[in-house]
């Protein structure tokens, strides 16, 4: 349900049915959460999508996984907050979204946006990237 209403836009359904869904007793687990972020990502509720990101830990004691990451990563480049989105690539645990998925959603989010050679911040990472980039046959987006 979260999915459907995340992929249609209708983000503030998403997170209206998961707080009905917890005050009903319900605990939400590693694939509710994917939904919620997923929805606050393709809706722009970026600040609502860090929250649930800090929740998941803190609240329900769910760690976050790869997934989990590559949808907050997204949210940050759709929402043009790259340096958000590399600050949190550096904070994450290890092992933790450092796979390729991670670097191409920040990545093709620069270019997206029009940021990938505008900023010398995390030059080296980026240099990863873009090897990472041409690895996964996406070299001709750069």
């Amino acid at each position: 349900m979260f999915m459907g209403y995340a992929m249609h836009g209708f983000g503030n359904k998403a997170l209206n049915l998961f707080h009905k869904m917890c005050e009903k007793g319900l605990t939400p687990d590693e694939v509710t959460f994917i939904g919620v972020l997923s929805a606050c990502n393709h809706a722009g509720l970026v600040k609502e999508g860090q929250e649930f990101l800090s929740q998941m830990k803190s609240k329900y004691n769910i760690t976050p996984t790869v997934e989990h990451y590559t949808c907050v990563f997204d949210m940050f480049g759709r929402a043009g907050l790259l340096n958000q989105a590399y600050g949190l690539l550096s904070e994450k645990p290890i092992g933790v979204g450092s796979d390729a998925n991670s670097w191409k959603s920040v990545c093709l989010n620069e270019l997206y946006n029009g940021q990938f050679f505008g900023s010398l911040i995390c030059g080296t990472k980026r240099l990863k990237a873009l090897k990472l980039l041409r690895w996964l046959g996406d070299w001709d987006r750069c």
